[in-house]
């Protein structure tokens, strides 16, 4: 059940950023995906691919933008960016 859902995530993610291709936020949950998947180098791939869109991006910018109530829930996906290669 969980490489459906993981295939279902990339498929809608690989859809958005086809839509959307200058929006780093596509590339930044794809990698999100990836690195939950263990598939690391995807990872580090779509996160170089966000930056290269904004080149600016890093850690903090996406604790700004992602409120939850549960607060392990951005610091799980932050430690996933972070093994990708996110400047913090």
């Amino acid at each position: 059940a969980a490489a459906c859902l993981d295939a279902g995530a990339q498929a809608s993610l690989n859809r958005y950023i086809a839509a959307n291709p200058q929006d780093p936020c596509g590339y930044l949950m794809l990698a999100v995906v990836h690195g939950f998947a263990g598939r690391t180098e995807d990872a580090r791939r779509a996160v170089a691919k966000a930056v290269e869109q904004k080149g600016d991006l890093d850690q903090q910018q996406v604790r700004r933008s992602n409120r939850y109530r549960d607060p392990t829930r951005p610091e799980r996906m932050i430690a996933v960016l972070n093994a990708a290669g996110l400047p913090p």
